[in-house]
Formats: structure tokens, C-alpha cells, sequence
């Protein structure tokens, strides 16, 4: 998740210097930070798969072995981010220097996990799309 919020925060900062709303891929492409966020979101993206199908394997015990329900990747990536607490690295002011600490984060909305869900989602099939909301 640290990766991908730095690399996320750098994006929104080179999108509002820049003044557009997307910024061309190829941009990025030669840069190392976009291929470690690109791997952190696949990793993302299969952590969300293997949440989501523990999830409804717990479930489907008590419904019928015929019931199948596709989830899409966003929204099992999602759920994660809502159900499972992670670390966030927060910027704290001590001592007239800016540090970075890492906090536990229980309290994500769903709509901030659905936000960062599709920007993860993106982004582990090559594309950068992120919600100011997020930043």
C-alpha cells in the first residue's frame, strides 16, 4: 500500500503541474517506481481474489452447492481493502521535521475502498487512473 500511495500522490502531483486530466503512459513506462506499484497492485489484486473466494467459500456452506456468483475484480479488491486493516504511511510533523509513521487502518469507508480499488484495479492492467478523492 505504500507504494502504491507514493506512486499515486506523485502521479496526482505531476497531473496538476501539468494541468491535464491523464497523463500518456508511455510517461511512465522507463520509470521503476511504476513497475514496482504496477506489481504491487497485482499482488493487491490477487490478495483481493483470495479474500473474496475464502469470504464466499465460508458462505457457500450454508447455500446451495449450485449457486455460483461472479464478483468483479474491483469489487473483490474492495472488499478487502474495507474488511482486512492495513498500514498507511501517515506524514506527522514532530519537531519541525516531517516523518512518515505507519498506522493501522481500520476506518476506510466503502466508498474510499472502491475509489482505491478501481485505481488498483488500473493500474495492474497497465492504465493510471486515480480519484482525487483518494490522494
Amino acid at each position: 500500500m505504500y507504494i502504491l500511495r507514493a506512486f499515486f500522490l506523485n502521479y496526482a502531483e505531476v497531473q496538476r503541474q501539468s494541468g491535464q486530466q491523464t497523463i500518456p503512459v508511455e510517461t511512465y513506462m522507463g520509470d521503476p517506481n511504476f513497475f514496482h506499484s504496477k506489481l504491487a497492485s497485482n499482488c493487491c489484486v490477487a490478495l483481493g481474489k483470495a479474500h473474496c473466494a475464502m469470504v464466499h467459500t465460508n458462505g457457500e456452506e450454508m447455500i446451495a452447492a449450485s449457486v455460483h456468483v461472479t464478483v468483479p475484480i474491483t469489487k473483490q479488491v474492495a472488499q478487502m481493502l474495507f474488511e482486512v486493516p492495513h498500514f498507511m504511511a501517515l506524514k506527522i510533523d514532530s519537531e519541525g521535521e516531517i516523518k512518515e509513521v505507519f498506522k493501522l487502518t481500520t476506518e476506510m469507508s466503502v466508498q474510499q475502498a472502491e475509489h482505491l480499488a478501481a485505481s488498483i484495479v488500473s493500474l495492474s492492467m497497465g492504465k493510471i487512473e486515480i480519484r482525487m478523492e483518494e490522494v
